[in-house]
């Protein structure tokens, strides 16, 4: 598995920028995404029972198997967009599925040499983006490979074709954090 794409975007609807390579920052996101400067969408100002006057931990980076949403477009009949940039998730990556990604949620995956992330739950993908690129169809083919929102749980630099690994004995399914919806609320 290695990291095929590395995309940010400085505010909510701005377009993903491509980048070689990235720091991610422990506890915040990556550095000049939206998510780490509290200016995406979903970053509204929510509690939890876990972290009272915290935001969600889970929203700090997106994760997708790019081989999966490749399939999953190709078999719907629908036109892949000349970048999965367009996607708006932050990382792809190459050689994972995006069950094995779901199935990964509760334990930790290592990006690169330092960097390592808590997978908290499936990042659904919304109608705005498919009305966004023209795409009819999208967001019923890629729904059950969209991807994955986690936390940043030790930072460092990633760059394009650095390796991505499960972290042995990381599960903790205590840690997740469900977001604003109930699982199962999707």
């Amino acid at each position: 598995m290695s990291i095929a794409g590395i995309f940010v975007a400085p505010a909510s609807s701005q377009p993903m920028e491509s980048r070689r390579s990235a720091v991610c920052i422990e506890r915040i996101g990556i550095a000049g995404d939206r998510y780490a400067t509290h200016t995406g969408s979903y970053s509204l100002f929510r509690a939890s029972k876990r972290r009272p006057g915290a935001r969600e931990p889970g929203r700090q980076l997106t994760l997708l198997s790019a081989d999966s949403v490749e399939a999953a477009l190709d078999a719907a009949g629908v036109q892949a967009p000349a970048s999965l940039g367009d996607l708006r998730r932050n990382i792809l990556i190459r050689g994972i599925s995006a069950q094995q990604l779901l199935d990964a949620i509760g334990s930790e995956l290592a990006l690169g040499a330092d960097v390592r992330v808590f997978l908290h739950r499936h990042c659904v993908p919304c109608m705005y983006n498919e009305k966004y690129t023209g795409r009819p169809g999208q967001m019923e083919a890629i729904w059950d490979v969209s991807g994955v929102s986690c936390e940043v749980v030790a930072g460092g630099e990633i760059r394009i074709g650095d390796r991505v690994r499960a972290v042995p004995n990381s599960a903790a399914p205590d840690r997740l954090d469900p977001g604003a919806h109930a699982p199962g609320y999707y």
